[in-house]
């Protein structure tokens, strides 16, 4: 601060920023309250958020068992459980409405309290029973006063005009009012905006309340936004469900709902399945019963009519194998199915995730260890989408492998259908052949034949179906729940935010860096010397005198000790001669170089040195001014023009000062300057007087105080705080060297003072 910039990085001068600081301290604090005072209120305002905690563990469903009987549940939509579908299952539409339905979010009511608008939820001491509210009013905050204990006034309140906005400066209130009428409580209240009916629950104290209604399903989106779900571990079965909301109460009561209605949601599903596969059992059950009975009483019937005995054997045995190469075709025809539905399903669905068949049930095992493998790519997939999205390139290449798989099945599963195909037409051949060689048997045993081989085959299938249904209802009896709550959610305590400790000491930190900004700001933009520090930085000249501010221009002991400091320093400089001719000078009017001459001469004649005073300002005099009884009607001017002579020239002041004033204002000060008639007036003051003191015009304006800097012994560059510019100090070195200046220094004037200072001695340095 205050050096001059070079082309190397200068370093912070801490000192000087704690001086900025220190001096425009009413500016930052007044700022530090400022935004203290907006983050207190924003602080105060902002309501406190509550996070409720429901944990879940959710158990995956198995892929499948070693027997067939899973073929009926995988026909009837039974698959694997994706716990990242689960999580979008708990943040859907679907979830809130459901949810919805057990509890009511619609109707919501406030009250204020210590200038804030307070929440009442299951607290108010009335409610509204809304039959009919206009959507133009859905979400409005509708004003309630009571009146007395039988009579309340009610008034739709909407957001107001910038120009009432502007008036509520005198209102107090940025609402404007659209209906306001007095009702009774219990009274059915009928507008063009709503039918209702306000109850009271309890006494209501008087005060002002509010309520606004929404559609309890329209709630949902309120559920959706405060509601979070995640796995507490990748690949783990818990899943932490969080809500968000101002009421705590409220916040664990949700949640509670969300839990309750997705472990029912899951068993209702679950249940669904169980009798959507007892349906399809106890119809196939039916069915096949009637069929059973048939092939029965025809076996019964033939037998009892006919003499079977010794063809039985011979029809059993080619019967059996007739029976046999059904059995295969049944078996095949089972797995054409699954391998039609399969294919079918395949086409109608991108993902093969809910795909679940047993090795057992397929002839080829290549289709079951690929549908494997693709549910281990799928999870490696879902495992790594939690850290990263779509387009990583590991799962650009899961994609692929994944589709080159799919792709595969599909081949592996149209050439095993197509194999298939080829063993049923072979399979058929051999059951011609069969039955052609039961033909050729009697009648009577073919026909027995047929009747047990039928009958055998019906009470196969039916036993089959029977016990797949007492395992399935066995299964259905015993059901446990797939979702278990582990953390049940509690009331929060303490709100986890706002921090509005935090936020008043940013707002503090913020109003004092603004502060601290306008504080440097202010600096900068004013470009004159604020203390004696900025001076020394930037010049190498000495401090020949250090002078107190004036205060109501009295003097102090301190100031006239500065002026003795001064005389002294002077005092100690040596030249070549008896005499000091002494220049003040200064960049501008108003450094207080006249004040500094008139102080230092009275304090030189006090130690009886001879002193003279030459007003050298011929353009704007004011020595003269500052002594007593002087004139200004003769002096220079008329002294070097030849128009007086010294002895009528001189004026004495009543300490014994002798001045020569300027004189009436020449045409050509700067001639006279440089004249040799001002050459054998120094050269004629130098042997008679000890100090000659120069009151020169500012330097940076005319050239006169330059010219007069060679004929001075000692040149005294004066320095006013707050006054004097920053550019003009910086020059004062230049200066120097220009003129080559002998012997120079800087008398700092303005200098402020401590209170002990002020009355005292003081030091100056």
């Amino acid at each position: 601060m205050g050096k001059e910039v070079s082309d190397d990085v200068q370093p912070i001068d801490f000192k000087r920023v704690i001086i900025i600081l220190l001096r425009y301290k009413f500016v930052i604090v007044l700022s530090t309250i400022l935004f203290g005072l907006i983050s207190g209120y924003m602080a105060y305002f902002k309501p406190s958020m509550y996070s409720a905690t429901l944990k879940l563990e959710i158990k995956k469903s198995e892929k499948g068992s070693s027997n067939k009987g899973d073929l009926v549940a995988t026909a009837l939509g039974g698959g694997v459980k994706d716990l990242g579908q689960e999580i979008e299952v708990i943040g859907s539409k679907y979830m809130a409405l459901k949810v919805l339905e057990h509890i009511e979010l619609g109707t919501r009511y406030y009250t204020k309290k210590k200038y804030k608008l307070v929440e009442l939820y299951k607290q108010s001491p009335f409610i509204a029973n809304v039959e009919f509210m206009d959507s133009k009013v859905y979400g409005k905050r509708i004003s309630f006063r009571p009146i007395n204990k039988d009579k309340f006034t009610i008034a739709i309140l909407a957001k107001a005009s910038k120009i009432d906005k502007m008036m509520s400066f005198i209102t107090g209130s940025d609402e404007k009012t659209l209906f306001t009428e007095t009702y009774n409580y219990g009274e059915k209240i009928s507008t063009q905006w709503f039918e209702l009916t306000i109850e009271k629950v309890q006494e209501v104290q008087p005060g002002e309340y509010y309520f606004s209604y929404v559609p309890n399903k329209h709630m949902n989106t309120f559920i959706r936004f405060g509601l979070n779900a995640f796995m507490t571990s990748r690949g783990g079965s818990i899943m932490k469900v969080t809500f968000e909301d101002t009421i705590p109460k409220r916040a664990q009561e949700i949640l509670i709902a969300v839990g309750n209605t997705y472990k029912n949601d899951e068993l209702d599903r679950e249940q669904k399945q169980e009798d959507r596969t007892l349906e399809f059992i106890d119809s196939q059950l039916k069915d096949f019963s009637s069929v059973l009975n048939k092939s029965a009483n025809k076996l019964k019937s033939f037998k009892q009519t006919e003499s079977v005995v010794d063809l039985e054997s011979t029809a059993t045995e080619t019967s059996t194998r007739l029976k046999d190469v059904k059995d295969q075709l049944r078996e095949i025809e089972i797995q054409e199915r699954i391998l039609a539905n399969l294919l079918d399903f395949m086409k109608n669905n991108e993902k093969l995730d809910a795909v679940s068949i047993s090795s057992d049930a397929l002839s080829n095992l290549a289709i079951y260890e690929s549908i494997e493998q693709y549910h281990a790519l799928s999870k490696a997939k879902r495992e790594l989408l939690v850290g990263v999205t779509e387009f990583h390139p590991d799962i650009v290449s899961l994609n692929e492998e994944m589709r080159l798989l799919k792709d595969n099945l599909k081949y592996l599963v149209i050439s095993t259908s197509t194999n298939l195909k080829y063993k049923t037409t072979r399979l058929k051949e051999k059951m011609a052949e069969y039955k052609k060689d039961l033909y050729s048997i009697p009648r009577k045993a073919g026909t027995l034949a047929n009747l047990n081989r039928s009958y055998s085959i019906n009470e196969g299938i039916y036993t089959f179906l029977l016990k797949k249904r007492i395992e399935t209802a066995i299964v259905n009896s015993s059901r446990i729940p797939n979702v278990r709550v582990m953390e049940s959610p509690e009331v929060p305590r303490n709100p986890f935010k706002p921090n509005r400790k935090f936020i008043i000491l940013t707002g503090l930190i913020v109003g004092f860096i603004f502060g601290a900004i306008i504080a440097f700001v202010l600096y900068f933009r004013d470009y004159t010397i604020k203390d004696i520090d900025e001076v020394k930085a930037v010049v190498k000249i000495p401090f020949f005198g250090q002078i107190p501010k004036l205060v109501k221009g009295k003097y102090t002991v301190a100031y006239e000790e500065a002026f003795r400091t001064l005389r002294t320093n002077l005092e100690f400089v040596k030249v070549n001669k008896n005499s000091k001719i002494i220049l003040l000078a200064s960049a501008i009017s108003g450094e207080g170089k006249s004040t500094s001459i008139k102080n230092l001469s009275e304090m030189l004649v006090k130690l009886n040195r001879k002193v003279i005073v030459l007003d050298f300002d011929l353009r704007r005099p004011s020595i003269h001014e500052y002594f007593d009884g002087l004139v200004n009607d003769i002096g220079i001017s008329t002294l070097l023009s030849g128009q007086s002579n010294l002895q009528d020239s001189l004026q004495k002041t009543k300490d014994g000062i002798d001045v020569l004033c300027a004189g009436p204002k020449p045409p050509n000060p700067s001639e006279l300057i440089m004249s040799d008639a001002s050459k054998l007036l120094f050269k004629t003051l130098s042997s008679t007087y000890d100090y000659i003191l120069i009151d020169s015009p500012p330097y940076s304006i005319v050239t006169d105080a330059n010219i007069l800097m060679k004929e001075a012994d000692i040149t005294l560059f004066t320095v006013m705080v707050e006054h004097t510019k920053r550019d003009t100090v910086k020059k004062l070195n230049s200066i120097v060297e220009q003129y080559e200046i002998k012997s120079a220094g800087i008398i700092y004037n303005g200098l402020k003072l401590s209170k002990v200072d002020k009355n005292g001695y003081g030091y100056f340095d």
